[in-house]
């Protein structure tokens, strides 16, 4: 049966579904889907947001990223910030067959883009987003430090 979808319903049901597969995560290499899933939906609740002209979490951190460290806003994107989404999908480069990364981190770091451009949207969280969020300020104290990011 042929069905109508919204963008943003299928984005939020993708970050939805890479926090339930996170906590599930029993050995690094299945990281690797929730990533595709995360990063589909900071991607594409990201470009929603700027639609309105203003910037999502990506691009803050492309910003501030690349001020911190004196490269521009496509270097710091394709070394840094989407530097294993975009490992996954393309494989163009044989030299590029292998990375080295810490999976878990990736992982964290694109479901709370996710989180934050899905606040960014509709000013509010999720009670699965708060639960993460809970869950990685326990597992890593200091990402959050200073900030009370569940209010």
């Amino acid at each position: 049966m042929i069905k109508e979808y919204s963008r943003i319903e299928v984005a939020i049901s993708n970050l939805d579904e890479a926090i339930r597969m996170y906590f599930k995560v029993k050995n690094d290499i299945e990281f690797f889907p929730v990533i595709i899933l995360a990063g589909a939906c900071e991607e594409v609740l990201g470009k929603i947001y700027e639609r309105s002209r203003k910037d999502s979490v990506h691009k803050i951190m492309k910003k501030e990223y690349s001020k911190e460290v004196g490269k521009t806003e496509k270097e710091v994107n394709e070394e840094h910030t989407n530097r294993i989404k975009n490992w996954l999908k393309h494989a163009d480069d044989q030299d590029k067959d292998k990375i080295k990364i810490n999976v878990e981190v990736e992982v964290v770091q694109y479901i709370l883009r996710g989180i934050g451009n899905y606040h960014l949207l509709f000013n509010n969280l999720k009670e699965e987003h708060k639960h993460f969020l809970k869950e990685i300020d326990k597992k890593f104290p200091k990402a959050f430090e200073g900030l009370n990011p569940i209010n």
